[in-house]
C-alpha cells in the first residue's frame, strides 16, 4: 500500500495524471489509505490527495468520496510532514 501511494504521489505531481488518477478509479481507494494505520501509507496518500486536489474537477469528487474527515484527522498525526500534507490538501480544496 505504501508504495502504491507513493507511486500515485509521484504520478500526481502532472496536471495529466491528476484527472487520469481520478477517472481511472484511484480517489476512493486514496481516501480509504488516509485512514490507514500505517502512518506511512497515510502520508504517502495525504500527498497524493493534496496534489489531486488543485484540480476543480477533483476538488468535488474528493469532498463526495468523504475525504474531508480522514485529512482533518491527519492534521492531529505525530509527523509533522503528514501534518503539513493534510494543511495543504484542506488548503487547495478551499481555494477557487
Amino acid at each position: 500500500q505504501e508504495q502504491a501511494a507513493g507511486c500515485l504521489y509521484s504520478l500526481s505531481v502532472l496536471a495529466e495524471n491528476k484527472l487520469n488518477i481520478v477517472q481511472e478509479g484511484g480517489l476512493a481507494p486514496l481516501v480509504g489509505l488516509l485512514a490507514s494505520p500505517n502512518p506511512e501509507v497515510a502520508k504517502q496518500a495525504c500527498g497524493c490527495v493534496r496534489n489531486l486536489a488543485v484540480s476543480p474537477v477533483n476538488k468535488e469528487k474528493l469532498l463526495h468520496e468523504n475525504g474531508l474527515p480522514p485529512l482533518i484527522n491527519l492534521l492531529e498525526s505525530d509527523d509533522p510532514k503528514t501534518q503539513e500534507l493534510a494543511a495543504s490538501a484542506l488548503r487547495n480544496l478551499a481555494v477557487n
